[in-house]
């Protein structure tokens, strides 16, 4: 299997990987003789960036075809089914990418991914897994953050960024058209003279871009930058210049005062823009831009886009809520989540939404240190816990100080968000639920068949009283007499005894249940409405929070009244807006603001609104009245105070939750009608008291639907699953809070339901401490700044450029040039290690991520590891006419690609671009992608399964693990079959442990089929069996027979069993993979029997973490088995039991003398959590079943 590339028809053919996933064999690619100096200079950067825009353009293409092809196909297709689609369904080739000159027009969809040399998806979750890899990674631009060669990992040096900006302003080159007539319009106004642009494009960089450079002016400016700086020329380095060159032009400012709030001489972090939102901040920058006469009015937004795409991308996410506005901490989250995508694929940010890019920087590594302290330093400046000062001047003091109100903050605003869709308890719900659990399901518990009998010898009294249902009298808790009771109807088949001694039962206590619900119900409503409202105050500009925090505060509410033709007559309240007006007088001055409590949305308004005459229409009058909140004349809380400071946290500040718990108060949510509305009447009730018209309303904004927006979701696989932005800047994933309305999540014991009892907040997450020495930001070099990607392993302290090349790629690229090598850079006052390529007798940066150098000649390399190609020997082959020297990477006289040079030190080779983002057991569902365990890439595929599995762990540890079911007792032996039943009816799966040198839970599992299907079971797991490379599951030791294994000549065999299974309709899952679990890859080391403590204890880490993951993505809302060994059921040397992981019952199966099978709940003790099973004491498992060892054929 080959790696995924496509190589272009420029004469370095550069390599566009097709997914970031690719499989790879550790075979390189042939590549071309070096070029010679002519060739180098002669690089098209307009075809190239032609090609590879076409490049994303097909994988774009292909995504949406995969989707089609999965779309066409039945949920469980077969291989064959799969590869018949991809055959025929077809896709169009674009016309400027390079496999147009080697295709038709419309090719296959097997042929086209056959062609980029990756796996061919074998299944229908293939199909849409690679689909969304390809959404992902086509989001990314050929042109990255546009930034050029001031976003390299080592940016152009200050003083080449001053010659790039002297190319423009003083025409050093002597170009035409320069210099311009206005100066400071610089390369951005010189290349669109004579090169309109439509207003689609002005308002998409990217776009524009891709016009501009596409012109001879761009190229002839571009390939003079790179000759006055010296540059290696490659089919981007033009381009790279000519984008340097813009950005210069637009913020000269940089080059010598660099900031990390600055651009253009323009303050992002500006007081002004506290509290509103990234479009105002584009707008006032591009304002900037064009007094400042950078730019001409039409070209000012164009030219703000540019420079917030390399300084500050989060600004350009497409479809930011209201409710993410500068200095909120959802906008924190935003910066560090943008840094994280950026900081693997620079650039993409601002080609994804919202939504998305808080999903994505969910599944992918955390944001560096400096990223996350930098958007802590803004947000604690803008809430009063930092002074605005140099971040460098901060101390570790300081930060730690913001960091943990950052996280008090965090914490309480997530609290709250689990919460945003509770609901108010129904009465009628929970006498229903009790009917259904006492008498069964049933189609009479509404129908009024029950009257009281009076027995009265008066004539004219009443015989019977009204009708009442069995409803009626369980929402009531009515407990009657079977004497004083009749049915009459013609349904009536109710046994009255029966429903009688129900109604004087423990558990008729409907009455009480729902007082107690609906208290509790009510307080997280109040407290979620009032976090909502702190949120909002939180999101005001400073002024504005300022009036409200220290000013006078008054309350009014809008209230229209139905007025009564009768003298004296009060008028009828019959609504009340969910806007409620407050008014501030701070400093002499006055200002109302209008609070929709629905939206969460705060607006400004005329002061002169709360003191506006009545309104009327017809019988309708609408007033503006005051609202106290409480009932003394003279409330000192909302009186006007002196400020302490000139900024303050909202959330810390005691006026906030006063104004919050005013609104709270102003909205009725203590009236005595929202809790009779949510028990409902029985028409008794009905007849004795009456429900205000006006709860409708009031209940429309308790659980807070309308503050949820669904975003949209453009990755295919999880269409079904619910993304939604809450009233607190959240994105939340999976069924979340809504799911608390429906029954999905209502069996305790079910695992995905306990995962999905609330929405996973996505993207975000408490800030750790920070490394006090790691710095506050990265080395600014002039507008640009190093980027750097960890610590280098080789010197201490000493930190690695991006793109570092490991051991492979300095062979490749030793092969394409005079020497590679890594070594160490000085840049400034600071050493960074990097790698660099020489050509032509001097050394380049080299990037191994575009596997091309970059930039001007280095001044200052030291080389470390240098590799260089091999020498000629007398037995070379003929040379071609253009060889200026002899070309050793012709195949008949290199070395074995895998090899590198003799006698050169190499580095072990490592390879990571295999890895998904996401975690790699999920992504990979049990498939066995041998590719990704070949030597170079095995080590970082074992290790990112380590860690996720080690941060599984951690997690079960911190957050809980799933309820578990409530287990039958069982104090007496029973039949197997009823244990197996009686366990079924509270557990969504039931794990069965065995000694894998015995028949009984073979036995057990065999005779009991039967109740399995009775209980609708649809799948069996088994240790032991792992998928095949066409995803078939295959015994890899759980059949074992011989000595130390099971009996031989015995029934039933592993074959017998699980051909029972699937012949009732029961589906086998492996829950053992080839590599992570079993370790076929190196059984030098994991062969044999486990014989030591730490073997076992691997063995119980990995096996149970890769099963619970491997159940819950199979198990769905199905019933389940699964057949384990007994050490796995549960905790054992402290590592948590798959039972226990699962939220299942766990049964232990063990063998004894004679025929007689039963099963019991043991209360003899267990083996600590921190011990291991033993022959002498090995009893475990929430149920046991004995099995006979004699078994009927």
């Amino acid at each position: 299997m080959t790696s995924v590339t496509l190589t272009s028809g420029s004469s370095q053919q550069p390599v566009y990987p097709l997914l970031p996933t690719a499989l790879a064999t550790d075979d390189m690619a042939p590549v071309a003789d070096p070029p010679t100096e002519q060739e180098v200079d002669s690089n098209d950067n307009r075809q190239a960036l032609k090609t590879a825009l076409a490049h994303r353009r097909n994988l774009q293409t292909l995504a949406r075809q995969l989707k089609q092809a999965a779309q066409s196909l039945a949920p469980q297709a077969s291989a064959e089914a799969v590869l018949r689609a991809l055959q025929e369904t077809l896709m169009d080739v674009d016309p400027d990418s390079a496999l147009q000159h080697q295709s038709p027009q419309k090719i296959s969809l097997e042929r086209f991914i056959t062609h980029h040399g990756t796996y061919i998806p074998a299944t229908r979750e293939d199909l849409f897994d690679m689909a969304d890899a390809l959404i992902n990674h086509s989001l990314s631009h050929p042109l990255g953050n546009l930034g050029g060669g001031l976003s390299w990992a080592l940016p152009l040096s200050v003083e080449h960024q001053r010659v790039v900006r002297d190319v423009v302003a003083d025409n050093t080159e002597k170009l035409p058209g320069l210099p311009l007539f206005d100066p400071r319009r610089g390369a951005l106004g010189y290349l669109l003279e004579g090169n309109p642009l439509s207003g689609t494009e002005l308002q998409d960089p990217a776009k524009a871009l891709e016009k501009l450079l596409d012109t001879p002016k761009a190229q002839e400016l571009g390939q003079a930058i790179q000759a006055k700086v010296g540059g290696i020329a490659t089919d981007t380095s033009a381009n790279d210049y000519v984008l340097s060159a813009i950005h210069l032009g637009l913020d000269p400012e940089s080059i010598e005062q660099p900031g990390r709030n600055t651009v253009a001489g323009f303050n992002l972090a500006a007081e002004s823009h506290w509290g509103m939102s990234p479009a105002s901040v584009i707008s006032a920058l591009a304002k900037h831009l064009s007094d400042s006469g950078k730019t001409s009015l039409a070209s000012a937004d164009l030219g703000a886009r540019l420079l917030l795409a390399r300084v500050a991308p989060q600004y350009l996410v497409k479809d930011i809520p209201a409710t993410v506005v500068y200095g909120s901490q959802a906008w924190a989250n935003l910066c560090i989540a943008v840094a994280a995508i950026e900081a693997q694929a620079p650039g993409k940010a601002m080609h994804m939404d919202f939504a998305e890019v808080m999903r994505h920087a969910d599944s992918i590594a955390p944001a560096g240190e400096a990223a996350q302290k930098a958007a802590l330093i803004d947000w604690g400046v803008v809430n009063g816990f930092l002074y605005a000062k140099d971040d460098a001047a901060y101390n570790n003091a300081e930060i730690e100080y913001t960091r943990e109100a950052f996280n008090t903050q965090h914490s309480e605003l997530s609290a709250a968000s689990e919460e945003v869709g509770a609901t108010l308890p129904s009465r009628k719900q929970m006498a229903l639920d009790l009917l259904k659990a006492t008498f069964g399901e049933r189609d009479d518990f509404e129908d009024r068949v029950l009257h009281i009998n009076y027995k009265s010898n008066d004539p004219k009294a009443p015989r019977f009283s009204q009708a009442y249902s069995m409803l009626d009298i369980t929402q009531q808790g009515l407990e009657i007499d079977a004497q004083s009771w009749l049915v009459r109807g013609a349904r009536a088949d109710i046994d009255l005894e029966a429903f009688a001694q129900f109604t004087r039962s423990p558990s008729f206590n409907i009455p009480q249940a729902f007082d107690t619900a609906f208290t509790n119900a009510l307080d997280t409503i109040k407290q979620v409405k009032k976090y909502s409202l702190i949120s909002a105050i939180d999101r005001l500009p400073l002024a504005d929070r300022t009036r409200l925090n220290y000013g006078k505060i008054s309350f009014f509410k809008e209230n229209d009244y139905r007025t009564s033709l009768i003298p004296f007559a009060q008028d009828k309240l019959f609504h009340t807006s969910p806007k409620i007006l407050v008014h501030s007088e701070y400093q002499n001055s006055h200002q109302t603001y209008e609070f929709d409590t629905t939206t969460g949305i705060i607006s400004r308004v005329d002061p002169g609104r709360i003191s506006r005459p009545h309104q009327y229409v017809s019988d309708e009058v609408n007033k503006i009245e005051a609202f106290h909140p409480n009932r003394s004349t003279h409330n000192y809380d909302a009186e006007e105070k002196e400020p302490q400071y000139p900024t303050f946290n909202t959330f810390q500040s005691p006026r906030t939750h006063y104004i919050a718990d005013a609104l709270i108060k102003a909205l009725g949510f203590d009236e005595p009608a929202v809790k009779r509305y949510a028990a409902g009447e029985t028409p008794d009730e009905a007849r004795r008291e009456w429900v205000s018209s006006t709860t409708d309303a009031l209940l429309n904004l308790i659980p807070l639907r309308s503050a949820i927006t669904h975003l949209r979701n453009g990755h295919y696989k999880d269409g079904a699953i619910d993304l939604a932005l809450d009233i607190f800047g959240f994105v939340t994933a999976g069924l979340g809070a809504t799911a608390k309305l429906g029954k999905a999540v209502t069996n305790a014991g079910s695992t995905l339901g306990a995962l999905a009892s609330g929405g996973k907040i996505l993207g975000v997450t408490a800030l750790n401490a920070f490394n006090p020495l790691s710095g506050s930001v990265d080395l600014a070099v002039g507008a640009g700044r190093l980027v750097t990607d960890g610590i280098s392993a080789s010197a201490q302290g000493i930190r690695k450029l991006r793109g570092t090349a490991n051991g492979q790629s300095l062979v490749i690229a030793s092969q394409r040039y005079e020497a590679a090598a890594t070594g160490v850079l000085q840049v400034g006052t600071q050493q960074v290690e990097g790698s660099a390529i020489r050509q032509h007798g001097k050394w380049y940066a080299f990037d191994s991520d575009a596997m091309q150098p970059y930039g001007p000649a280095l001044d200052a390399f030291t080389p470390v590891h240098t590799l260089m190609p091999p020498s000629p020997t007398a037995q070379h082959p003929g040379r071609s006419a253009r060889d200026h020297r002899f070309n050793p990477l012709s195949r008949p006289s290199r070395p074995p690609l895998s090899q590198p040079p003799a006698g050169l030190p190499v580095e072990p080779v490592r390879k990571i671009d295999h890895l998904p983002d996401a975690e790699y057991v999920s992504s990979i569902r049990g498939r066995p992608i041998e590719g990704h365990f070949t030597p170079s890439r095995k080590q970082a595929t074992h290790e990112k399964f380590a860690q996720e599995m080690r941060d599984f762990y951690t997690h079960m540890a911190a957050n809980g693990l799933p309820p578990r079911p409530e287990f039958p007792n069982i104090p007496a032996p029973k039949k197997t079959s009823d244990v197996i039943a009686d366990a079924f009816r509270t557990a969504p799966g039931l794990v069965f442990g065995e000694s894998h040198s015995s028949l009984a839970a073979f036995r057990t599992l065999y005779d009991n089929v039967d109740v399995f299907v009775q209980n609708k079971v649809k799948k069996l797991f088994v240790e032991g069996l792992v998928y095949d490379k066409i995803m078939r599951w295959k015994d890899d030791g759980m059949g074992r027979i011989g000595l130390i294994y099971r009996p031989p000549n015995q029934r039933p065999t592993l074959g017998e069993l699980l051909k029972k299974f699937e012949d009732n309709g029961i589906e086998i899952v492996p829950l053992d993979h080839f590599y992570l679990t079993r370790h076929n890859d190196e059984r030098h080391l994991f062969g044999g029997p486990i014989k030591t403590p730490a073997q076992a204890k691997r063995r119980l880490e990995e096996f149970n973490y890769y099963a619970t993951r491997t159940i819950e993505q199979h198990a769905g809302e199905d019933k389940w088995v699964a057949l384990v060994g007994r050490h796995h059921l549960n905790t054992t040397q402290n590592v948590l039991g798959l039972s226990e992981l699962t939220g299942a019952t766990g049964i232990a199966v063990y063998g004894r003398a004679g025929r007689v099978n039963y099963g019991v709940r043991s209360a003899d003790p267990r083996p600590g959590p921190s011990g291991t099973l033993t022959p002498a004491d090995d009893l475990t498992g929430d149920l046991q079943i004995f099995a006979g060892e004699v078994w009927p054929v």
